[in-house]
């Protein structure tokens, strides 16, 4: 996923939502409404410790406007903590008090213009990594605008971040209500995993598998579950369903030839790879992939020979023949992964030992100018 986090706008908000009786709460609300927010802070004060007007809804409405207000004011940076912490009090407790919800609107305002300052600390956190301060701040802004999935997204990146897991996962649950994708599960998945807690990652994965059959990534996530488990053959019929409800897709012969590699039957691997090539020339890992095979099967004959005593000779000369028509079988795969992504580093290895191999003395000069030039970048 991408680590960087969104900033968001916000209109200062702060209209007193029903008008006072009380004379300090009037002048509180009519300074306010003039800007004059210092002064609206004296009188709120003077209402908040008044016996008449300390238990009334409408009083701490006014406070966590008022205070909410000094918070986003960039020119009161020295008392911003007391502010924030006034004007998160009044919101707590006006929102006790408001039996009848009368206040509803003017305490949203107030948790919106605390949300842009949590939102500008939690950036600054993230950026500086510290991604647990990070994560509380994304958590806060992410209750005061519940419906705006960028806060919600993240306080999951930054407790991922932060190794909070458990947050993580919330989050994402929560994102997966509002929104659900492909993504959404499989970073709900991962988080889970990352608390051990195997019953969850799979009955995830076995969820998103359902809604979304043909996606890669939970494709793959769920056979690394099971070659994890030892149970890779469980899966490959999984894939062979998928494959017949998308038969032109490329990948999945892709993941069906690494499960079978998984189960060491490499000839299967090798014919779902070369299925793979002939839906799409251009599928890198399935060209990578065969021509590993072929590689690591030239490897063991050359072993193999290297092993016989030296009186076989001529079954040495066999062997050795072997390994070269074998090794030569590798190269137009490597090739072919290598021409769709030129700055393979393992592409390029592979080749240069298979020209040195074969006495290509050229070509294997080319892959190490190539890899030099690479570690100079």
């Amino acid at each position: 996923m991408n680590k960087r986090v969104a900033l968001i706008s916000f209109m200062l908000a702060g209209t007193f939502s029903a008008f006072a009786q009380n004379s300090e709460l009037t002048n509180a609300f009519n300074l306010f409404n003039i800007r004059q927010v210092d002064k609206a802070k004296e009188s709120i004060d003077k209402a908040t410790a008044n016996e008449k007007t300390k238990n009334d809804p409408k009083t701490w409405a006014y406070r966590s406007l008022i205070y909410s207000s000094l918070a986003v004011d960039s020119t009161k940076k020295a008392n911003l903590e007391v502010n924030l912490n006034v004007a998160k009090t009044a919101i707590e407790t006006g929102k006790v008090l408001d039996k009848k919800n009368e206040y509803k609107v003017d305490f949203e305002n107030a948790g919106r213009n605390l949300a842009q300052v949590y939102a500008n600390r939690g950036i600054k956190m993230f950026n500086e990594k510290n991604f647990k301060g990070a994560e509380e701040s994304f958590k806060f802004v992410s209750a005061q605008l519940p419906a705006d999935t960028t806060w919600m997204t993240n306080t999951a990146v930054a407790a991922t971040s932060a190794m909070d897991y458990k947050q993580a996962a919330e989050s994402y649950t929560s994102l997966l209500k509002i929104k659900q994708t492909p993504r959404y599960y499989q970073l709900l998945a991962e988080a889970q995993l990352a608390q051990k807690d195997s019953a969850a990652y799979l009955k995830t994965v076995q969820d998103a598998r359902v809604k979304y059959p043909t996606d890669n990534a939970l494709i793959t996530d769920e056979i690394n579950y099971y070659l994890a488990k030892g149970r890779a053959s469980f899966i490959v019929d999984k894939l062979k369903n998928a494959i017949d409800k998308d038969p032109k897709n490329s990948s999945l012969y892709v993941v069906l030839g690494s499960t079978y590699e998984g189960l060491k039957q490499i000839d299967s691997a090798e014919a779902a790879y070369k299925k793979g090539i002939a839906l799409d020339p251009k599928n890198f890992p399935a060209n990578f992939n065969l021509g590993a095979i072929y590689y690591n099967k030239a490897a063991l004959i050359l072993s193999k020979a290297n092993a016989l005593p030296r009186t076989q000779v001529a079954k040495y000369n066999l062997e050795v023949a072997k390994f070269k028509k074998t090794f030569e079988s590798s190269t137009p795969y490597l090739e072919a992964a290598l021409a769709i992504h030129p700055d393979d580093v393992s592409a390029l290895t592979s080749l240069k030992e298979i020209y040195v191999r074969l006495n290509k003395t050229d070509k294997a000069a080319e892959m190490q100018k190539r890899l030099v030039a690479l570690k100079a970048k």
